[in-house]
């Protein structure tokens, strides 16, 4: 039965890592067309890798469910297969924002001046190390790797606010930009729900490695 239990979990474990690696090649996509300003197919792209996470998705619930039906695990192994239910479906809406953030550069590209992009960049590349950062630490089991995770979120949150700044600095000393500046503020939205829903995994894999629910005040003050 111990055998049985080990190995669905093991698989379980495989194919949300697989989960978090695509999510991190579709944030890769979105990153390196903001580089390149190269954005021709970039939503195909990341919708055809969504289509296997939602496949994923699937296969992962009934995984998890038959898991905890056929041998009622407890403790430790209990709460690993809590938190991949749970996250599931913050990993399938990481997909989606990263399908949105896509699909919108395909379609103001063109429009929209090389500084809009420069401004923005940064915001991309701390996601992207966020979601390397989140897939280290779920498959290590990594307290450091959630803490530094909290960490990034709070500089994703500052470059999305001094990107609310810029944009609104662009608007007033040109008005012809407020289209296209409006269209980045949606794109940056997008982003910062994106680093939302890599918290709420984060938060679930310290309550799987320690058992207890995660205190963000007591993780600010070490």
């Amino acid at each position: 039965m111990r055998d049985q239990l080990e190995h669905s979990i093991q698989d379980i474990k495989a194919g949300f890592l697989r989960m978090l690696s695509i999510n991190l090649e579709q944030l890769t996509l979105v990153q390196k067309g903001l580089i390149t300003k190269n954005f021709h197919h970039l939503s195909e792209h990341a919708k055809k890798l969504d289509m296997e996470v939602d496949q994923l998705e699937h296969d992962l619930e009934t995984m998890c469910l038959t898991a905890i039906a056929l041998h009622q695990p407890v403790a430790g192994d209990l709460r690993f297969i809590v938190l991949v239910l749970k996250s599931l479906t913050d990993a399938e809406r990481i997909g989606d924002y990263a399908v949105h953030v896509a699909t919108d550069l395909e379609q103001v590209a063109g429009t929209i001046t090389s500084g809009f992009y420069s401004d923005i960049q940064p915001l991309v590349s701390k996601l992207t190390e966020m979601m390397e950062t989140l897939a280290y630490g779920f498959a290590e089991k990594s307290l450091r790797s959630v803490k530094d995770l909290q960490e990034m979120d709070l500089e994703v949150d500052a470059f999305y606010e001094q990107l609310q700044r810029s944009t609104l600095t662009r608007i007033m000393e040109d008005l012809r930009m407020t289209s296209s500046a409006l269209k980045l503020t949606r794109l940056a939205r997008s982003f910062e729900r994106l680093g939302d829903h890599m918290v709420n995994i984060s938060e679930r894999i310290y309550y799987w490695i320690t058992g207890k629910a995660f205190d963000k005040a007591l993780s600010q003050n070490h």
